[in-house]
């Protein structure tokens, strides 16, 4: 199993230490967050982008409340305890997850917030939660328990969470503590002192595997301290991501420079079949985009979640980072009012740094050019556009799918029986067939089967949105800044399949994406629709005979 979880008490997630903590969620890849005192109500709609997220609110009180956020891609499930309402009697606020692995094992994932030391009924919790917890299925339990005891912190002092929980511990093999002796998970400002109060428990089999530590990171800023539970199998390998040119970061005039470098009407002129023409366009196409434009990887892992960052910023969390080093030194009053007044001032450049982001930003929207980024930004602004609570395995047949190649397969084979029902054989689709051919016999030369012309080609690639490209790379960017001599040369190629009635193959390959269905079970294969990203050049010969008809 490769898992890692972070567990933190953030009192409050509201303000910037959401921003910082996927930001550091982001370079550590982590799969799972589980945040105890978010200070959430439902009324409050958040965002955590590379994350879908599960919360439970607390609704009548101020403070408490508990979110996990599960790293986009990975399957899981949101899980309900039937013994939900001695949970909240017993003063527990919690939220769970069942994630699924590609061997189709299901790990359940608990985060929990106990906000009483004096609590008696922390063990029978969490005896009710390992009792509902199928035999063949493992667990993870984490949170704020506010529990002190002798066998993980040496405080001095027993509480009665404290003593519950050695209960639980004693009456229960099915859990094992994780959480070394004098984990240092809560720091008392006052003097610089530590108790081991957040704590992780699972079952035996994941004991012996796992890597803890806390995360020393000063702009996650609590009376608690993050800390991180890895669990890495070597020989298990993650599914590859597709690399995509950064087009944001090309040189277009060297681009521009490698295109009329190259003779291209030579090179096409070697080729005999459409098809092979096509290839050799393409690649030389690729060849200068390769000399001239970086890849990222295409994956959510690594995503930047500060764009608004900047050297105030940075100055600002150096001198944070200073100032509470030399508390740990040594802890002293005067060391942690540093500490506070470093803290504050570090809060108030993310905000200045935020809004300047934020008027930019609106500054240089114009609403008569790019719709496509007036739809992100509105879709930005509607607070209702939120994350799926869940992404279960799919279903098919009876069989469970957790693998996103063996989803893809089923979703094919789905579309295949869709749309292959039309019967050949029928009468009206021979004689659909029939006034087709009949049609294509005329010899007049009507205007609409006359070759394209240079005005339609530069029409239509003018036009093109800039989207994401298919299988074979090559952005709308790319088509539009063509030299004169590529653009004839490719003009030429759709005039030879226009001609002989012929839609190249090569351009027929697209990939398709499969994306749940809006407030549909995503269990089934049939509440998914399906995008199918096509190759840019086989666009522009659509849309060419589409202006014409």
């Amino acid at each position: 199993m490769n898992l890692s979880l972070l567990s933190w008490n953030a009192q409050s997630i509201l303000t910037y230490k959401k921003d910082m903590l996927l930001e550091y969620s982001s370079k550590n890849d982590l799969d799972v967050l589980c945040i105890q005192e978010t200070w959430l109500h439902p009324y409050i709609q958040m965002k955590f982008k590379g994350y879908s997220v599960i919360r439970r609110d607390r609704i009548d009180q101020k403070g408490g409340g508990v979110i996990i956020g599960i790293r986009k891609g990975i399957t899981f499930k949101k899980i309900s305890f039937r013994n939900s309402g001695l949970l909240e009697k017993n003063g527990i606020e919690l939220v769970a997850v069942k994630v699924f692995s590609k061997n189709l094992h299901a790990l359940n994932i608990i985060n929990i917030y106990n906000p009483h030391g004096n609590n008696k009924s922390v063990g029978t919790s969490m005896q009710a939660i390992i009792d509902e917890t199928p035999g063949n299925e493992k667990h993870i339990i984490v949170g704020d328990f506010n529990a002190h005891s002798d066998v993980w912190c040496g405080c001095g002092t027993n509480n009665e969470a404290g003593n519950s929980l050695q209960r639980f511990m004693l009456d229960t093999p099915e859990s094992c503590l994780l959480t070394p002796k004098d984990f240092p998970t809560r720091i008392n400002y006052s003097n610089g002192s530590y108790t081991t109060i957040d704590l992780a428990f699972a079952s035996p089999s994941l004991a012996n595997s796992h890597t803890i530590y806390t995360v020393n990171e000063p702009t996650l800023f609590s009376d608690h301290n993050p800390y991180v539970i890895q669990w890495k199998q070597q020989d298990q390998e993650s599914e590859p991501s597709s690399p995509r040119f950064s087009i944001q970061k090309a040189n277009w005039s060297e681009f521009d420079e490698a295109l009329k470098s190259m003779e291209i009407d030579k090179m096409l002129m070697l080729a005999e079949e459409v098809d092979q023409k096509i290839e050799i366009f393409q690649g030389k196409l690729l060849e200068a985009a390769e000399k001239t434009i970086p890849k990222n990887k295409h994956n959510l892992k690594g995503q930047k979640s500060t764009p608004w960052w900047n050297e105030d910023c940075e100055e600002a969390k150096k001198e944070l980072k200073k100032r509470r080093q030399k508390y740990d030194r040594i802890p002293t009053l005067d060391r942690y009012i540093k500490v506070k007044r470093a803290h504050a001032r570090f809060r108030k450049k993310v905000k200045e740094a935020k809004r300047h982001s934020w008027h930019t930003f609106v500054e240089n929207l114009d609403f008569r050019e790019s719709s496509a980024k007036v739809y992100r930004f509105i879709k930005c602004m509607n607070t209702r556009n939120q994350a799926r609570e869940d992404n279960p395995p799919t279903v098919v047949n009876g069989e469970t799918l957790v693998d996103n190649i063996d989803k893809a397969n089923a979703g094919a084979e789905y579309l295949k029986n869709v749309i292959g029902r039309q019967d050949p054989f029928k009468d009206d689709h021979n004689r659909t067939i029939w006034k087709v051919k009949k049609v294509s016999q005329k010899k007049r030369m009507e205007d609409y089967n006359r070759p394209f012309t240079e005005r339609e080609v530069n029409e239509v690639v003018k036009n093109l949105p800039n989207t994401t490209p298919g299988d074979d790379l090559i952005y709308p960017e790319f088509v539009k800044r063509l030299p004169e001599i590529w653009m004839k040369e490719l003009l030429k190629i759709i005039n030879i399949a226009w001609k002989s009635g012929y839609f190249p193959k090569i351009w027929k390959k697209g990939t398709a994406i499969m994306k749940p269905k809006p407030g549909k079970d995503s269990e089934k294969i049939e509440n998914f629709r399906f995008i199918t990203l096509l190759p840019v050049l086989g666009k522009v010969y659509e849309r060419l005979v589409k202006n014409r008809l």
